[in-house]
Formats: C-alpha cells, sequence, structure tokens
C-alpha cells in the first residue's frame, strides 16, 4: 500500500514512550519483506523541539535516505513536512493504540477505492444531505467546499498519512447550514468516547448552534463540551462533516450501548458513520458521531442507516482479510 518493497529504505523513528514490543514488531515485519532499515531513537530527555532535530546531521541524514519514515512518536506533523529533509519523503505515523490491537493494522486498497469513489462524486459538486429517521436534516452545497481525504496510505513524496483512518472530511461554508440534528441513543460523544443514553436534539442556523434541547446528562455533557472550549465564539460554529470509510474487525455491536463502538480505532473513521464537529479549523470543539444516519451526493446514496450502501460495499478479499 505505501509501495515499500525489499529494494526501500525505511526509517523508524521512536522515543522512551514508544511501545518497545509494537516497534519490534514492526521492525521485524519491515526485515521480512526485505527493506533496508534506518533505525532512529530520540533520547531520553531530549528538549530539543523536533524542528531542531531536523537539523541534526544524523537524524537529516536518516529521514533524506529514507523512502518511508513510520513514526511511531507523533512529532512529525504537517508543518515539518514541508522541509527538507521530509519534504522529499514521505511519513506514515501510527497511532499507539494500535499496539495493543493489532488487529487495527490491517489495512486494505478497499479504503482507498471507496475514497476515490466518493472524491468522485463530490468532485461533480450539488449537494450533500445527511438524514436519520429520527428527524436529522442537515444539507449544504459543495461549492468552494475544502475536502481532507485521509486513507492511512502517504501517496507521494512530502505527505503524511495517519493509520487507523479511512475519511472523508467537508468542510462547507458555515453560513448557509440551517440544519436539525437528533442526537440519539448509540450515537457517540467522540471527545468524551461516551455513547448518549438519550435523544438531544441540536438546532443550527447560520452556521451556529443556537439551541440545544433535553433534560438528560447527555444533554448536559454536550453543552459542557461547548462551554468550556477555549473561544467560546467558535466552540457553537458548525466546522465539518467526516465521512468514516473505514472497516472495523467485530463491527458487527450488540445493541446501541455496546462499548465496542467506542475502542480502538477512532469512531469517526468507521464505515458507513457520519461525525459532525464545531469548532475552529485548528481547534475542534465537539464532535458528534451519528451511527444510524444515512447520506446522499446529489441523488446517489452512500451511506444508509449508517452502513455503506451497496455502491461502496467492500468485496469478499477484504471481508475475508479482517474476518468478518
Amino acid at each position: 500500500m505505501c509501495g515499500i518493497s525489499a529494494d526501500s529504505t525505511v526509517t523508524v523513528l521512536s522515543n522512551e514512550f514508544s511501545e518497545e514490543d509494537f516497534k519490534s514488531a514492526v521492525l521485524l515485519a519491515l526485515e521480512k519483506i526485505g527493506c533496508r532499515l534506518v533505525p532512529l531513537t530520540i533520547p531520553f530527555g531530549n528538549r530539543q523541539s523536533f524542528a531542531d532535530l531536523l537539523n541534526q546531521k544524523s537524524a537529516s541524514l536518516a529521514f533524506s535516505r529514507a523512502d518511508l519514515v513510520i513514526d511511531l512518536t507523533h512529532n512529525i506533523d504537517d508543518a515539518h513536512m514541508t522541509k527538507l529533509p521530509l519534504s522529499e519523503t514521505r511519513v506514515l505515523t501510527i497511532d499507539g493504540v494500535v499496539a495493543n490491537n493489532p488487529q487495527y493494522l490491517m489495512t486494505s486498497t478497499g479504503i482507498v477505492q471507496r475514497a476515490k469513489k466518493v472524491t468522485g462524486l463530490l468532485s461533480d459538486g450539488g449537494h450533500v444531505v445527511i438524514s436519520s429517521p429520527s428527524g436529522t436534516q442537515l444539507s449544504f452545497d459543495l461549492t468552494d467546499c475544502p475536502i481532507k481525504e485521509e486513507t492511512g496510505v502517504p501517496s507521494g513524496k512530502g505527505m503524511i498519512a495517519k493509520w487507523p483512518s479511512g475519511s472523508i472530511e467537508l468542510f462547507p461554508d458555515g453560513n448557509d447550514i440551517d440544519a436539525e440534528i437528533i442526537v440519539m441513543p448509540g450515537d457517540i460523544i467522540l471527545e468524551a468516547q461516551h455513547i448518549v443514553k438519550s435523544p438531544v436534539r441540536l438546532e443550527i442556523a447560520r452556521g451556529n448552534v443556537v439551541e440545544i434541547e433535553g433534560e438528560s446528562s447527555d444533554a448536559n455533557l454536550i453543552k459542557a463540551q461547548l462551554e468550556y472550549h477555549p473561544n467560546v465564539e467558535d466552540a457553537y460554529t458548525f466546522r465539518s462533516v467526516c465521512l468514516g470509510l473505514c472497516l472495523r474487525p467485530g463491527h458487527e455491536y450488540k445493541g446501541p450501548f455496546d462499548r465496542n463502538k467506542t475502542e480502538g480505532m477512532n469512531s469517526c473513521f468507521t464505515a458507513g458513520w457520519a461525525t459532525l464537529t464545531t469548532g475552529s479549523q485548528d481547534l475542534p470543539a465537539l464532535s458528534i458521531t451519528m451511527t444510524n444516519a444515512s447520506v446522499m451526493v446529489e441523488n446517489v446514496q452512500i451511506f444508509s442507516n449508517g452502513k455503506l450502501s451497496a455502491s461502496l460495499n467492500p468485496d469478499i478479499y477484504e471481508l475475508t482479510a479482517l474476518d468478518l
């Protein structure tokens, strides 16, 4: 998926917080492929910024020689990728959650194929409509709507990808959004990893949350998440919609309150689920994952009641690989 072969050089970046067993497993997997390995460990107690580390001769050389950098430290971000030597290589950041849940390390071309299909539909323009049996109704125009695609695969030089992931995030013009969101039992308040038990109604007018209705701890949690945001004005502003595209092992949950919904992979990546987020571009405030919503792009349905539509269904090879 990342274009690595026996002729490739891979630098593995780690520090004292990296899981030793998982680091060893990554190195062993690369050895089995036959890659040339360059382990690079940030010393314990190193107080340098990562930008300073890039300027060190040994680190710069390790990155410049690499066809791929695997980051187990979460030190590398988008800003670093614009500078040499990282701008001339590719970076794969692996989330620590994978260390204790190796089943989430499985990826496939299925995620990439689904992303291509959805972005193809979105590139034609038109409207996106998100609805649910409970009464959620949200629609927006795709004109001048930025799109962020995450497939867990760094596709070219200067690119960074994170794993696990698999989503398409849309950033529509909030001024044009008037919506009613009904948060239902089984939905997830992502920041708190909390499964909703009681319905909560959110009204959005001209891109701002103007009303929250519900007499329950769930409603109070949503209000608290917004009220305690560092910038209250941004907190209530509609930010984005994230469409999950990634299959999860054991994805058939036993009832709406199954705790497995919030374990392992970030819930906003789960195939068929839609996550609505408020806040600013740099600092999200509230993310609500709707696990039973339908999504249409123009007249093409891509999600149906929290599941992938027929056009996006995984093939038998992907299902077999994930042991679903």
